[in-house]
């Protein structure tokens, strides 16, 4: 079996070896055993460094398949060569890590990788929070949960009439609510209205680092993203 692939994440295992997490063109998320990897000698080391493209044939394993032969085709060295773009891609790789489901073909995914470590490898680092914030509005959409946005979910009044700076987003509901329904026993997280409009593209980027695409990613997850520590901390 031969697939393309981003390397997403690795573990190692015993003395030599890792598990390699990759997600495929034609096979979504997906793990795979790398033989001796860590070896000096290895020469399938440096093809299946994180965040690489690499084409790659697997062979059946007892327990997970074997990498036999791995090319890597793209490095996405603009983005290793940055800390701050590093500490950005890491985010999409964590999530993903997380929450996909292995062996599911995604096409829409796979595209949405690819353009997200192209468009990073070649932005200047000034323009690196606008970009982040344009994927994690697209990543929503790509992994199917992004929120409605145009009206209120429970009585379809639009949501960002007001002038409040915030808006009530149901989870449960899978959109957002007008101020009426939410005081009215409607259960949500506050939205900031400016990231909200990111995901209808109506929206722009403020000058704050944190964001509550942050919050809505880390509900979605189900825990705290170490990536986005790690990007803040890195961009003060």
């Amino acid at each position: 079996m031969r697939t393309k692939a981003i390397v997403i994440r690795k573990m190692p295992v015993n003395e030599y070896d890792q598990i390699v997490t990759l997600y495929s063109e034609d096979f979504g998320t997906m793990r795979a055993m790398a033989r001796g990897i860590c070896r000096p000698t290895s020469v399938q080391s440096m093809h299946l460094e994180l965040l690489n493209a690499v084409e790659f044939e697997v062979i059946h394993g007892k327990a997970l398949p074997i990498i036999s032969s791995a090319m890597m085709s793209r490095q996405h060295l603009g983005v290793k060569n940055s800390l701050c773009k590093l500490a950005a891609v890491q985010f999409f790789t964590e999530v993903l890590d997380k929450i996909a489901f292995e062996n599911e073909k995604d096409v829409h995914l796979w595209e949405f990788l690819n353009m997200m470590l192209t468009d990073f490898d070649s932005a200047p680092e000034g323009e690196l929070l606008p970009l982040f914030r344009k994927h994690q509005a697209g990543f929503l959409k790509v992994l199917g949960y992004a929120p409605q946005t145009e009206r209120c979910v429970v009585c379809s009044a639009d949501p960002l009439a007001g002038p409040e700076k915030m808006v009530a987003l149901s989870t449960e509901l899978g959109g957002v609510m007008c101020p009426e329904c939410f005081l009215a026993g409607g259960r949500g997280i506050m939205f900031d209205k400016a990231d909200l409009g990111l995901l209808n593209g109506k929206g722009t980027v403020s000058a704050s680092k944190h964001s509550t695409l942050d919050t809505f990613f880390e509900y979605t997850v189900g825990r705290k993203i170490s990536s986005l520590g790690f990007l803040y901390q890195v961009l003060e």
